[in-house]
Formats: structure tokens, C-alpha cells, sequence
């Protein structure tokens, strides 16, 4: 049971500059609420909705008891959901630094008003070298 969430099918999410900021498309929100409404919640709601074979077994609740007995494994698996949760939101910060230029209104501004000084200039060339080494390094997918 609390090896669910490695066995759901995988969902594509992509890392997006817009509005000024980075983000992801679809939007996390969407993406946890898919998560527990189409995956989590349609599988461990499977005893809540099964059929037995007998009279008995055919009146609403009867597998109730299963729910019942499970509650702290029902309990984990949402908590390593929220865990997915957490490393995708780490991912999204990792990158946050590279998009910082992007979040100026008025670059030209920004630039006359921070680099005065040559040694600025160089030191940020480097950086941006630099960053450019990281970014070739990424996987393209």
C-alpha cells in the first residue's frame, strides 16, 4: 500500500518562465488535486465501492472494515505523496536563481544603476559563463 505512488502512471510537468516568474505547467495546485482525485482517491477508495459475491457482501460498507484496519498505511501514502510534492517544489527553487534577470521591468535601468565599475562587468561575464556551463549540463527533457 505505501508503495502506491511508485506505481501510478507519470505526469509530465513542465518548468515555465511566464508572468515574470518560474513556475510549472500545469500548475502544482492542479497537479496535486489530479493526484488525489484521479489516483489516490479512486484506488484506496476501491473498498468502499466493491461488490461481493453473496447477499451479505452486496450492502454499501461492507468492505468497510478493510479502510478500517488501514488507516495508518491510507495515512502514508498521502504523506509520500506530499513528499513528491516537496521534491518538485525543490526542483522548481534550484532554478528560481537563473530567472532572476527575468523578473526586472526595465533591464537597461537595472544594469546603469547596479554595474558601475568595470570589475562589476567581469565579475558577472563570469558568472554568467559559468551558468552557461550549468545549463548545458541539463538534460533537454
Amino acid at each position: 500500500l505505501e508503495c502506491i505512488n511508485k506505481t501510478l502512471p507519470e505526469v509530465e510537468v513542465k518548468m515555465v518562465f511566464r508572468q515574470h516568474k518560474l513556475q510549472f505547467d500545469p500548475p502544482l495546485e492542479d497537479i496535486r488535486m489530479r493526484h488525489a482525485k484521479d489516483f489516490l482517491n479512486t484506488f484506496l477508495g476501491l473498498p468502499l465501492r466493491m461488490k461481493g459475491v453473496s447477499d451479505l457482501s452486496e450492502r454499501p460498507g461492507f468492505f468497510q472494515p478493510i479502510m478500517d484496519a488501514n488507516t495508518a498505511g491510507i495515512a502514508k501514502v498521502y504523506s509520500a505523496a506530499e513528499g513528491l510534492f516537496a521534491q518538485l517544489s525543490d526542483e522548481l527553487k534550484k532554478f528560481s536563481d537563473w530567472m532572476a534577470i527575468g523578473s526586472v521591468a526595465d533591464l537597461e535601468e537595472f544594469v546603469d544603476e547596479h554595474l558601475a565599475e568595470v570589475a562589476d562587468w567581469e565579475l558577472n561575464f563570469k558568472m554568467l559563463k559559468g551558468a552557461a556551463r550549468d545549463v548545458e549540463r541539463l538534460p533537454n527533457e
